[in-house]
C-alpha cells in the first residue's frame, strides 16, 4: 500500500473507475471479438515485439513506483518524531518544506535520465499493448495514456526543479530520455 498518497476527490475516483471499466470492456471486446487474429499471429514479430515492450514497460513502471513509495515511506518516517535520528544517516538530496514535509530526489535506473520514470514505464506498457493488439481500442488507450501522462510528467519535472533548485540534476529530462 502506498504511504500517504494525497487525498483524491470522490468524483475523480468515480470517473476514473468508470473510465477503466469502459476501457477494459472496449479492449477486451476488441481482442476477443472484433479484431480477427490468425493462430499464427501469436508467433509474429509484431506481436512478440509488442509483448516484450509491454513487459519492459510493466517492469519499469512497477520498479519505479516501488522506488518512489520507498522514498515516501522514508519521508514519513523522518517526519515522525521517531525518525529524526535517521537524519544523520541520509545521503540522498532532500528538502524540507515549510510544513515539515521531507522530499527526496529519486535516483537509480531511469531516474538518472528522467523525472517521470514511472510514467515513462506506463507509456511504454501501453505502446507495447497497442503494437501487440493492432486494434483501435488498444491504440485509443495508448493515445489517452500519452495525452494524460506526458503533461503530468512535465509538471512533476517542473515541481522537482522548483523544489530542489540547484540540487536537481541539470541533464535530467521529464519523460523521454535525452529529449523531453
Amino acid at each position: 500500500m502506498a504511504p500517504s498518497i494525497a487525498p483524491v476527490n470522490i468524483v475523480t475516483t468515480l470517473v476514473a473507475c468508470i473510465f477503466n471499466v469502459l476501457n477494459g470492456y472496449n479492449n477486451g471486446r476488441d481482442v476477443a471479438h472484433t479484431t480477427i487474429y490468425e493462430n499464427s499471429e501469436v508467433y509474429s514479430v509484431r506481436f512478440i515485439i509488442g509483448v516484450l515492450i509491454f513487459i519492459w514497460g510493466l517492469i519499469t513502471n512497477i520498479y519505479c513506483d516501488y522506488a518512489l513509495f520507498a522514498l515516501r515511506s522514508k519521508a514519513k518516517q523522518l517526519e515522525s518524531n521517531s525518525g529524526q535520528n535517521l537524519l544523520q544517516e541520509i545521503t540522498e538530496d532532500y528538502v524540507i518544506s515549510p510544513s515539515g514535509s521531507f522530499y527526496f530526489i529519486p535516483h537509480g535506473y531511469l531516474f538518472e535520465l528522467i523525472s517521470g520514470a514511472n510514467y515513462f514505464g506506463e507509456c511504454i506498457e501501453w505502446i507495447g499493448w497497442a503494437i501487440a493488439c493492432r486494434n483501435w481500442s488498444g491504440l485509443a488507450f495508448c493515445v489517452y495514456v500519452l495525452a494524460n501522462l506526458v503533461p503530468h510528467a512535465l509538471d512533476v519535472h517542473c515541481w522537482y526543479k522548483e523544489k530542489f533548485g540547484e540540487k536537481y540534476p541539470k541533464n535530467r529530462k521529464a519523460i523521454i530520455p535525452f529529449l523531453l
